[in-house]
């Protein structure tokens, strides 16, 4: 499980205190906030069969890693968020790294669906890899994959181009979901409407430059 020293959120930590374990399962923690090199680092630390991969920003349930294993798939991840708007699932049905091509689920694509399904990649967070599965794939397995105009894949969306490309399947397991912490800047804001909560998650590189994510709240 690749996380900082000191995680950055204490819901993680309870999750993971929670969290039930198969006998004899070895958790790792790296240090660290490079995700590409920790990566590497755990494939070749790691012991037995699989892999599960968690960031120290994502909540889980106690039997979240049971459910991920009964599936007996190469690759699977759990449904979970994006930490902006649109918070958008990190799914992705197409995806081709060096192309820059990589389409994520609306959510009405999912709506009707259940269960596993067959999808092109996902978010690293949750991601639980067979170790037949990283031994056929050559080092450096999650290093970040050059794209057109001097742009990079994220090492979640490169090693999911990895494992297609290696013929190894990715499934998304939608009655099993984990949840995406994130830090929000709220501010009270007038217009016309009057005075209401404004969510600022962090901030997006446009054509204009960086540009505040906002989200009107209401409850």
């Amino acid at each position: 499980m690749p996380c900082g020293t000191t995680p950055r959120y204490l819901d993680f930590e309870h999750s993971l205190e929670g969290l039930r374990v198969p006998y004899h399962t070895l958790s790792l923690r790296m240090p660290g906030s490079n995700v590409t090199l920790n990566m590497e680092a755990l494939v070749r630390q790691m012991r037995g069969n699989w892999l599960w991969v968690m960031g120290d920003d994502h909540t889980f349930e106690p039997d979240t890693l049971f459910k991920l294993l009964a599936h007996n798939v190469d690759v699977v991840v759990p449904l979970c968020v994006r930490r902006g708007p649109p918070f958008l699932p990190v799914l992705y049905k197409e995806l081709d790294a060096p192309k820059g091509i990589c389409d994520t689920y609306a959510w009405e694509e999912l709506a009707l669906l259940s269960g596993l399904i067959p999808i092109r990649g996902a978010g690293s967070g949750g991601m639980l890899i067979r170790k037949y599965v990283l031994d056929a794939i050559p080092s450096p397995k999650f290093a970040n994959i050059n794209v057109a105009d001097g742009l990079t894949a994220g090492e979640d969306v490169s090693f999911s181009h990895r494992v297609n490309e290696a013929g190894f399947s990715i499934w998304a397991d939608l009655d099993t979901t984990m949840g995406h912490i994130t830090p929000v800047d709220l501010r009270p804001v007038r217009d016309a409407d009057g005075w209401h909560t404004e969510g600022i998650f962090g901030r997006r590189t446009s054509p204009e430059g960086l540009t505040d994510m906002n989200v009107r709240l209401s409850w």
